[in-house]
């Protein structure tokens, strides 16, 4: 990875080039889609794309094979839109295969990105709006 740009923030790009939400500066943005965190001021749909470990898989050559760790958190304040939002993620997830994603200019390729498992609920936060996390493990090369 370049040392500019985190997992994290590639693959939040990712799901705004897929449709799944819309950047958090943008107007008035229904599914803002946080890198790295999630604010305590953000609205109450929300995506979260977090950094976690990730599993260093070999060698190819010359090359290390690493599988960059990420969490997915959704918020929403109805139970049914935030599952459905998470159904659309996943499908987003599954669907990746060689895909660019451009961060601050740099071209990232996204090979793969692949679920650890099921979609799971974690309860209502303080305001009682609904959670949701999901794990995967993301392979990506790095800008040329």
């Amino acid at each position: 990875m370049s040392t500019n740009d985190s997992p994290a923030e590639v693959v939040a790009q990712y799901l705004i080039d897929a449709g799944v939400g819309e950047a958090p500066e943008d107007a008035d943005p229904t599914w803002p889609v946080h890198p790295t965190e999630v604010p305590d001021n953000t609205k109450d749909d929300c995506i979260g794309v977090i950094d976690t470990s990730g599993i260093k898989d070999g060698r190819y050559i010359s090359q290390v094979v690493f599988h960059q760790g990420l969490m997915i958190y959704i918020r929403a304040k109805k139970h049914s839109v935030g599952y459905a939002k998470a159904r659309e993620i996943q499908t987003a997830l599954d669907n990746v295969k060689n895909t660019t994603v451009t961060l601050a200019g740099d071209d990232y390729v996204l090979k793969t990105a692949t679920r650890m498992g099921t979609t799971i609920p974690i309860g209502r936060d303080d305001e009682g709006r609904r959670q949701w996390t999901m794990n995967l493990i993301a392979t990506m090369d790095d800008p040329p």
